[in-house]
Order: structure tokens, then C-alpha cells, then sequence
């Protein structure tokens, strides 16, 4: 089968073909430590820069956690996304984004529904509140 000159048509040259990509390769075990290191906090940050840590969860749970104890009262899921999103903690001011993570601490033990309903004049809705569960040492 013959190709179609088309770049010679329009006066111009063939483009060259193009380089094949290196594979990488998998780090070798003989490594010393250091250079063992070096390789798992880079890969380390490029999941962080991803968002493609498998403890993100987790880690947002534990800041939420320690936020709410700072605060020191009963607050809605509303409430706690606007105070970490001003306090430079949380990405969105948006209780859907923060909902998955109380549910979490819920099911961990660490904070608790009050069931007490307040009205949340920004939502204009009726929300539950969540506090933090004394620890019982």
C-alpha cells in the first residue's frame, strides 16, 4: 500500500519518526539505604501531588478530629467544612466534602451524633450537630 506524499504536496518535509520512550526501571535491591529513601519520598510526594495516597482519608479524618476538639462545641457538618475551609485546613466549604470523613470518625469511636437539631441559616435546613466523645482513660 502505498502512503500519500501529503507533506511533499505542501512543500514540506516528513516529520521524523518518533523516539521510542524509555522504560523505567524497576530500583534495583543492591541500592544502599539512602538512595532507598530518596526514591520513597519522591514517589511519596508524586502521590501526595496525585492525590493518590492511600492514607488521605484517613489523614483528613485525624485533622477534622483534632480541629473539632479545638473547638470545643457541638457543630454541624456545615459548620466544620466553613471553619477548616477558613482556617486553611480543608479544600471546600461544602459539607458534602466533609460528611464521608464524620462518618468515618463515627464508626471509629472518636466523635458522636448529640441528636440535637439545629436550624443552619446559610443551608436553610434543620442539621444535626457532632461533638467529641470524652476519652475515658
Amino acid at each position: 500500500m502505498e502512503q500519500i506524499g501529503f507533506f511533499e504536496d505542501i512543500g514540506c518535509k516528513e516529520p521524523p519518526e518518533p523516539k521510542p520512550k524509555k522504560k523505567s526501571r524497576p530500583i534495583p535491591e543492591d541500592l544502599p539505604e539512602s538512595a532507598k529513601k530518596y526514591f520513597a519520598e519522591k514517589t511519596a510526594k508524586e502521590c501526595r501531588r496525585a492525590g493518590l495516597s492511600a492514607g488521605d482519608k484517613r489523614s483528613m479524618e485525624n485533622r477534622i478530629y483534632a480541629w473539632l476538639k479545638e473547638q470545643g462545641q457541638d457543630l454541624t457538618a456545615h459548620q466544620i467544612a466553613i471553619g477548616m475551609c477558613l482556617a486553611g485546613i480543608h479544600y471546600s466549604k461544602e459539607r458534602q466534602s466533609v460528611a464521608p470523613r464524620l462518618k468515618g470518625l463515627e464508626e471509629r469511636g472518636l466523635i458522636e451524633k448529640t441528636g440535637k437539631r439545629v436550624f443552619d441559616k446559610e443551608t436553610g435546613a434543620s442539621a444535626g450537630t457532632y461533638r467529641v466523645v470524652a476519652e475515658s482513660d
